[in-house]
């Protein structure tokens, strides 16, 4: 973490209580969005480990744009501990409903692919895009 000297344990602390008030509620969202926090002032392999599981929770859950947040921290992580492969695995995604009929018809869309896309949170939490 680059924060200022000293607040690094407090940090950790403050992320480490929140993440178990997150599992003694029971919302994947919010037990998704405590591990990334929880993963974000951590080092190693443990950060790694807590955004994995963050994305595998958040994945199906409602909050899509937490997801997608969570996907770009795993693969950043990923990218500095030198899993260059792993990294470009979680940061693609698509639908295999929407992608699948595209490939089969026209092969040559995988030039264009990946696709990009942009996702925001407007004032009423929606995610858009």
């Amino acid at each position: 973490m680059g924060g200022s000297l000293g607040e690094d344990e407090p940090a950790r602390r403050i992320a480490a209580e929140d993440l178990e008030r997150a599992r003694r509620w029971g919302a994947a969202s919010g037990i998704g969005i405590a591990l990334r926090a929880a993963a974000l002032v951590g080092n190693g392999t443990a950060s790694i480990d807590r955004l994995s599981e963050a994305a595998n929770l958040l994945r199906t859950s409602p909050a899509k744009l937490e997801y997608a947040r969570t996907l770009v921290e795993l693969g950043a992580a990923q990218r500095r501990a030198n899993s260059r492969a792993q990294a470009r695995n979680a940061l693609i995604f698509g639908n295999p409903k929407g992608g699948t009929p595209v490939m089969v018809a026209t092969p040559t869309a995988a030039l264009d692919l990946p696709l990009k896309a942009l996702a925001w949170e407007d004032e009423n939490g929606k995610v858009c895009g």
